[in-house]
């Protein structure tokens, strides 16, 4: 505890990070510092992705989605792809459960790079269109939503689907 301390003392008596960090807690407060330092904490994160050939660290942030075809995940990312061997099962427990998920049998996609969700479609950032099946749509949404699944604020699955709004002639 007094290793902390003296951490945070030496970093404090730096007279410029003092001003900036006084500056950025009258603008944000705790909560904006706090929301600061995990943003930081979640693009350090990163992912292992291990072939017959290659290691790759992607970091998490950068993955967009994972898909599956005859036991080979593609791991989609706005600069490249990796491929490797296994099931979207096994892969899905190294990632985080809020922010990585399955939007069908398939596919798992980064919650934080959904755009939209229509009808039973999910378009990401890169404007990449991937299926959203009805067995995950209510997780999907409350996610996307940034909402916890409680029991005053569930939406049956059906119901959660067919509320989606519905492209029309001029959408696509």
């Amino acid at each position: 505890m007094s290793n902390m301390r003296d951490f945070l003392h030496e970093l404090l008596s730096d007279q410029t990070l003092k001003a900036q960090l006084t500056a950025f807690l009258k603008k944000y407060g705790k909560s904006g510092l706090r929301q600061a330092m995990q943003s930081y904490s979640d693009l350090q994160k990163q992912y292992i992705c291990k072939s017959k050939n290659s290691i790759s660290k992607i970091q998490l942030a950068e993955i967009l989605y994972l898909e599956i075809q005859q036991h080979t995940i593609t791991i989609h990312t706005a600069s490249n792809t990796y491929r490797k061997y296994g099931s979207l099962e096994s892969e899905l427990s190294f990632f985080p459960p809020n922010e990585f998920m399955k939007c069908n049998q398939s596919c798992v996609v980064a919650i934080g790079k959904i755009k939209d969700i229509y009808s039973n479609n999910i378009i990401l950032t890169d404007n990449t269109k991937l299926r959203l099946s009805r067995n995950y749509a209510q997780a999907i949404i409350f996610a996307f939503h940034g909402q916890r699944n409680t029991p005053d604020k569930a939406m049956h699955t059906d119901a959660a689907f067919h509320a989606l709004p519905r492209p029309n002639a001029t959408q696509e």
